[in-house]
């Protein structure tokens, strides 16, 4: 009887993780997230996190190289005439405290970066990054009254 019922569990598991699928608008990465390229509009960081968390989505996590690989080639296939900069917002940010760099998807820090020669340098109070597509690198920047960007929103498979 254990072994039927654990069966059953296993089976309604594989089933579920299977049929995950993405809300509308969002492509699914292989076993991964969704992901979704807000190219019609450039925004300012602020204005960006606070439109992904709207959909229950938060700026993109990039926990590592393969990470970086995906989302950067999402961004340069999908940014179409909008997204004419190199450059894209993610979810890096240190607003809680100058230095401590940390995700906006679930506040934990930064374990994998890929910062451009000098950066972070928090010049004129920086503490939000932005990703040139051309090599990957990451920049710090101003949350608003500078640069309005595409960026790219992550959120769990439904």
């Amino acid at each position: 009887m254990n072994r039927l019922f654990l069966a059953c569990v296993f089976l309604v598991a594989a089933i579920a993780a299977v049929s995950a699928s993405c809300s509308p608008g969002y492509t699914q990465r292989a076993g991964g997230n969704c992901y979704k390229l807000w190219s019609t509009k450039r925004e300012w960081w602020v204005y960006a996190d606070h439109v992904c968390r709207a959909e229950g989505a938060w700026l993109a996590t990039i926990r590592n190289t393969a990470d970086s690989v995906w989302v950067n080639n999402f961004f340069i296939t999908n940014r179409g005439h909008h997204c004419n900069l190199d450059w894209y917002w993610i979810g890096a940010n240190d607003l809680a405290r100058e230095g401590r760099w940390r995700w906006a998807e679930d506040g934990s820090e930064l374990s994998y970066f890929n910062w451009l020669r000098g950066e972070p340098n928090n010049m004129d109070n920086e503490d939000v990054v932005q990703v040139n597509s051309n090599n990957r690198k990451w920049n710090d920047n101003e949350v608003t009254h500078t640069y309005q960007l595409c960026y790219v929103c992550e959120k769990n498979p439904i």
